[in-house]
């Protein structure tokens, strides 16, 4: 009972545009951070804990590939990476991770980021001790972490650029991933995102390790996320690429960056892709595009939604005549509730009784985040990053690397392993 009126009144604040008070648990880690200066991007999950007990059960093994996880961070936020950072070594999935951190002797970092005031990073304590451990490891050391030092500044591209740049110049580091280059898997992640301890492993298990992915599926040539979106937006979707978020986490074979230095070198100073800069998540997928990748989906959110209906709630909101057939049950249960799983028939019902939809992603992304923090120095979705974004594609296409696909949503869904 006291599930369903927690329920209840969440709906009720949810309905009202407002949003729920931040759970007692999530306010106990923030509230133990006192270097914390961001804000909370408030989603179902996890904060619904029925739904993060039925992520838990969607978990998958980790893959025997090597796996590097790369990431980036700036002055303002490097004190309070560390849960991020400590996240990425729970995971189930080992892996070597690199924080590129620019160079500190090469001067300030890129003027265009200008909320840095010239300010340079020193690994705090804690980055330099797991560093150094990691360093001092003979073979392989994942899950264990190192401090990159590229020479630039490439925004907040850095963390996928340094970290390749950093495997080329030192190939050792790939032996502490435990395996060669043909089969190292890379991994962007942001450092305001904290991660349940499965999410690593279950986002490569169905691309890089299923037995069922369809014909003529290359691991190889492939991009794999939880969130997507194409890019330009709108309806008909026209000459788009596919957009991996790295918040949501990007994953491709090392063997797909070959030439992404190159590219990275566009977004400094002087180069032909100053815009871009901003606009990480669009580089990337052009990047991808030009290389003939295809980005796949993670079907997790689908997943989630499956397991959490199976006991479907209760919502008070549900119309007398979904009452009276629960009622009906409850007095003869060996019939049990026989309730249609067609989509269309779903949808007719719920504009009939005007019983709320079930969505269990309703708020915010769905990827398997313990915690999503956001900063003031942060770009968020608006039309700065709109401007960008335009302003990207357009020196994109002056380059002669934008990709022109056919009609169509490019973000392919990968649902090859049943939940």
């Amino acid at each position: 009972m006291r599930r369903i009126l927690a329920k209840t009144a969440l709906l009720a604040v949810l309905a009202a545009g407002k949003d729920p008070p931040i759970p007692p648990w999530m306010r106990a880690i923030l509230d133990s951070r006192p270097n914390f200066r961001g804000s909370v991007h408030r989603s179902q999950y996890p904060e619904d804990l029925e739904l993060k007990a039925a992520g838990a059960l969607l978990a998958k093994p980790p893959i025997r590939n090597p796996v590097v996880v790369a990431m980036t961070t700036t002055p303002t936020r490097v004190a309070a990476c560390e849960p991020a950072v400590r996240s990425l070594l729970n995971q189930s999935q080992p892996a070597l991770i690199i924080v590129s951190i620019p160079d500190a002797r090469g001067g300030v970092y890129n003027k265009r980021r200008s909320h840095w005031n010239g300010k340079r990073i020193e690994p705090p304590p804690w980055l330099a001790r797991l560093d150094a451990a990691a360093r001092s490891t003979k073979g392989p050391c994942a899950p264990c972490v190192v401090v990159a030092h590229p020479a630039r500044d490439y925004g907040p591209a850095t963390k996928l650029v340094g970290a390749v740049e950093a495997l080329r110049r030192d190939p050792e580091l790939l032996e502490k991933a435990g395996g060669d280059r043909e089969d190292a898997v890379v991994v962007a992640a942001d450092d305001d995102h904290e991660w349940e301890p499965f999410a690593l492993a279950t986002l490569l298990h169905v691309g890089f390790s299923s037995s069922s992915a369809p014909v003529g599926y290359d691991a190889a040539k492939t991009v794999w996320t939880y969130y997507s979106y194409p890019f330009p937006r709108g309806r008909p979707v026209t000459d788009a690429v596919c957009v991996a978020q790295a918040g949501d986490m990007l994953a491709a074979p090392l063997s797909l960056f070959a030439e992404l230095e190159r590219w990275g070198r566009e977004l400094l100073p002087g180069g032909g892709l100053p815009s871009c800069f901003f606009v990480d998540d669009l580089f990337f997928a052009a990047y991808a595009a030009y290389h003939r990748s295809t980005v796949y989906t993670h079907p997790w959110r689908r997943w989630l939604f499956r397991e959490a209906r199976r006991p479907r709630p209760i919502s008070p909101f549900r119309s007398r005549r979904w009452r009276r057939r629960l009622d009906a049950v409850a007095a003869r249960p060996s019939e049990g509730l026989r309730v249609s799983r067609r989509r269309s028939t779903q949808s007719k019902r719920r504009q009939r009784t005007g019983e709320p939809a079930f969505k269990p992603c309703a708020q915010g992304g769905c990827s398997p985040k313990t915690m999503q923090l956001r900063y003031p120095d942060g770009l968020a979705m608006g039309g700065v990053r709109e401007r960008h974004s335009q302003n990207c594609r357009s020196e994109l296409e002056a380059l002669g690397w934008w990709t022109r696909g056919a009609e169509g949503n490019p973000c392919l869904l990968g649902d090859f392993v049943s939940a």
